[in-house]
């Protein structure tokens, strides 16, 4: 049966953000409530709550934004007292969009995540990974309810992998993401895990795994820990291919720019919206197959020099 999730909000963000997230928790087999829990200035979050029972979901989600900041629930309501009575029946996240920061009253281990775009579809992506191990009350890091298949349908799933490998996997993922680099630190995958309360040796093990299985390369510190990880291009592009539904359409449209001309990365960034990694990654997978010649340039800039017949024929005629 489907995870349930209530998600509270204020109206400015129902467009912007809280319509892409339910479609992408539906995605997942995650039915979000969100019409009943769209909340003014005037309406009291605990009022609602307690009136109305959380009754068999999963997590209460509220989003707070700089609509809501001077909205008395979001000021007042959100602290230790009150969440701890709703995490004795259910499961409360809190999500920060614009910035905001989160309430001083929350009780520490609270899962705060944030969201730097709302609607960008790998953000959002990645925001369902953080968020898989958090929809079964009690079960934070373990992930939730497997399928007959064995598979997570919340998860980013890789054969050979415990859970909260895949998720530390995908969390390096976004993290190379965001510095444009397969090299990521220890250190910042560590920050993007804090909603999940691991302690440092089920960290540490789980980076391990990753090395032992060969979906990393470890850089380490004088005393052995892994310092620095470079993600093994075929496990980022099983992450590509996870947070991008529609992967190889986009594939086909950076081709197809490329057939009429468009011959460096920086352009194809530009036109396609996507992050310059992805794009980066797309260039020399195309590299790799034969299919053009790429030259790379100081600062992981890329140039297309050539492309082959092939490549002309299938996405010359798009």
């Amino acid at each position: 049966m489907a995870s349930t999730l209530f998600i509270a909000h204020s109206k400015e963000d129902r467009t912007r953000f809280v319509e892409p997230f339910s479609t992408a928790l539906r995605r997942v087999e995650v039915e979000p409530s969100a019409d009943d829990w769209m909340l003014t200035g005037r309406d009291s979050l605990i009022d609602r709550i307690f009136r109305e029972g959380l009754r068999d979901a999963s997590a209460l989600v509220v989003v707070l934004s700089r609509f809501n900041a001077a909205h008395e629930w979001t000021q007042y309501e959100l602290e230790a007292s009150v969440v701890e009575r709703i995490d004795s029946i259910s499961r409360l996240v809190v999500i920060l969009l614009d910035g905001r920061i989160a309430p001083s009253g929350l009780p520490p281990g609270t899962p705060v995540l944030s969201v730097q775009q709302p609607g960008d579809m790998i953000e959002l992506s990645t925001l369902l990974q953080e968020l898989a191990p958090l929809f079964i009350k009690g079960q934070v890091g373990q992930g939730a309810s497997p399928h007959e298949d064995g598979q997570d349908a919340n998860e980013f799933h890789v054969p050979g992998l415990e859970a909260i490998d895949t998720t530390l996997l995908a969390l390096a993922c976004r993290s190379a993401i965001e510095s444009n680099s397969l090299l990521v630190k220890a250190e910042d995958v560590n920050v993007l895990a804090e909603p999940l309360r691991l302690d440092p040796e089920t960290f540490r093990l789980s980076l391990e795994s990753l090395v032992d299985k060969g979906h990393v390369k470890a850089r380490r510190a004088n005393g052995g820990q892994i310092s620095v990880m470079e993600i093994e291009r075929e496990s980022f592009g099983l992450y590509m291919n996870f947070v991008l539904d529609d992967f190889d359409e986009i594939v086909g449209d950076l081709a197809e720019e490329i057939v009429n001309g468009v011959r460096d990365n920086e352009s194809l960034v530009e036109r396609s919206q996507l992050p310059s990694l992805v794009v980066t990654y797309i260039l020399d997978e195309l590299d790799a197959s034969g299919q053009i010649t790429v030259i790379r340039q100081m600062k992981g800039n890329r140039r297309i020099k050539r492309l082959s017949p092939e490549f002309q024929q299938m996405y010359g005629g798009r």
